[in-house]
């Protein structure tokens, strides 16, 4: 099957990595999961259709433009600055 949705998840701790989990079950979407701390990356290393990127998210304009091409974008970073971060993908 041929894969066509790209996906992102912001933040890989306890809630974005099972989100990335769950969407590498059924092989139909390519996954980016974005974070700052490359241990969190660990788990994820090991499903083919994810691949990871060390990314500062606070820094607002980054996030901008690196969420771009997705079709989907998912927000697991808390508080605060989960907040800021959505308002600049807005």
């Amino acid at each position: 099957m041929e894969i066509e949705t790209k996906i992102i998840a912001l933040g890989t701790g306890l809630v974005g990595s099972a989100i990335v989990k769950d969407l590498t079950r059924e092989d139909e979407y390519n996954v980016l999961a974005v974070d700052l701390n490359q241990a969190a990356f660990d788990k994820l290393n090991k499903e083919p259709t994810v691949s990871t990127k060390k990314v500062d998210l606070s820094e607002k304009s980054r996030v901008a433009s690196l969420v771009e091409e997705f079709d989907l974008v998912i927000s697991a970073v808390p508080g605060f600055p989960g907040s800021s971060m959505l308002q600049a993908i807005i």
